[in-house]
């Protein structure tokens, strides 16, 4: 559903750039992060995507832990219990991803969501 939105949108969306099949390693190794307006820093780097990658499961872990604290401090296991079981998932999930690191070391969210690889039969 995001792909056909973005292939649709992403010539509007990033004029400057005419060939997708190119992995715009200018932007995605460069170390000038600060002066990167925030649209090409969340497409085109690859600190973008690890934010968001481990992000969710962190963010998960904090606020079920939250809930569990707060159900225990009230004497309500059986949901203690329910937000522990949640916290181990997303704790489990994280350590799974940071196992994995190498796999998305530069991983983009353009290289997700808008770049376009040539077909596998295609000689160049």
């Amino acid at each position: 559903m995001l792909n056909n939105y973005f292939t649709k949108n992403k010539e509007k969306m990033f004029p400057w750039v005419k060939d997708w099949t190119d992995p715009q390693n200018h932007i995605r190794h460069s170390n000038n992060v600060r002066d990167m307006k925030w649209g090409i820093w969340f497409w085109f780097h690859p600190t973008s995507y690890k934010l968001q990658y481990y992000g969710q499961p962190i963010m998960a872990v904090v606020m079920f832990s939250i809930g569990l604290c707060i159900w225990v401090y009230f004497k309500i296991y059986i949901l203690a219990a329910f937000n522990l079981a949640i916290v181990l998932w997303c704790l489990w999930s994280l350590i799974t991803k940071i196992r994995d690191r190498k796999n998305i070391k530069e991983t983009t969210m353009y290289d997700l969501y808008m770049r376009e690889y040539p077909d596998e039969g295609e000689s160049s």
